[in-house]
């Protein structure tokens, strides 16, 4: 009986050892979420993309609230989102783009890809003297998994847009993007001031979502603790059985 017993618990516990490798392997094969700076290189690790350039919008300042293209939903907090370009003076030479809320509000997205990528930038910072400086930009991105991760972004107020992209291995269900605060010591617009930080606006262009592709979505290597785990678990069967025969 008391054999039987130490059998019953040393499979019990190289059991446990196997299932913690398991675990351990099946979860190293999802690798964290890659941000890139650079649309061709998002492009070379991702495929499907499809772009969206807002053109079929109006280009003049028409107000948009809860816009959905083709699967996306944008949307702003307590206010709502504007479509500028030629029309209502602005030509950055990418036709119509989407203008996000100024502080406190957020621009919002909801979605589900694996990879995104978007162009940004910064409209009107509220400088008196109109200086270049850079504009922060907080990103909040929610997983189909729950988890969330943030980035900031330092963008410089100046006409060139700024490329934002993300592959995830766990589908991308929601951003977020923060209204673009400018760095002290940059006066402030007391009429587009809030708590005496200057803002500016966000803009969003090409709005592009895809897949990522498999090769490229990171390593499924186990790591040298997961292979440690299954050489014990494999040995202490063999031992076991040994010492049963």
């Amino acid at each position: 009986m008391k054999i039987f017993a130490r059998k019953t618990y040393s499979y019990f516990l190289i059991a446990a050892f196997g299932f913690n490798a398991l675990a351990m392997l099946t979860g190293s094969a999802e690798a964290a979420p890659v941000v890139y700076s650079s649309r061709t290189d998002w492009s070379n690790a991702t495929q499907g993309q499809l772009n969206r350039d807002f053109n079929g919008l109006s280009g003049g300042d028409v107000k948009v609230n809860g816009l959905v293209d083709h699967g996306v939903t944008f949307s702003a907090s307590n206010t709502y989102l504007y479509s500028l370009g030629q029309a209502s003076g602005y030509n950055y030479g990418t036709g119509t783009f989407l203008l996000g809320p100024s502080w406190p509000n957020k621009l919002n997205v909801a979605l589900n890809a694996s990879a995104i990528g978007v162009d940004l930038l910064l409209l009107n910072p509220s400088l008196i003297d109109q200086t270049p400086g850079k504009g922060i930009v907080a990103i909040d991105v929610g997983l189909a998994s729950g988890e969330h991760f943030s980035e900031q972004l330092n963008i410089e107020s100046t006409n060139s847009f700024y490329f934002f992209g993300i592959a995830s291995d766990i589908a991308i269900t929601s951003l977020s993007f923060g209204p673009p605060r400018l760095p002290d010591p940059y006066y402030c617009d007391p009429s587009r001031c809030y708590n005496g930080l200057a803002s500016s606006n966000l803009v969003i262009d090409n709005f592009s979502t895809g897949s990522v592709i498999p090769s490229t979505s990171g390593s499924s290597v186990p790591e040298p603790s997961t292979w440690t785990l299954i050489v014990i678990a494999l040995g202490g069967i063999c031992v076991v059985r040994r010492k049963g025969a």
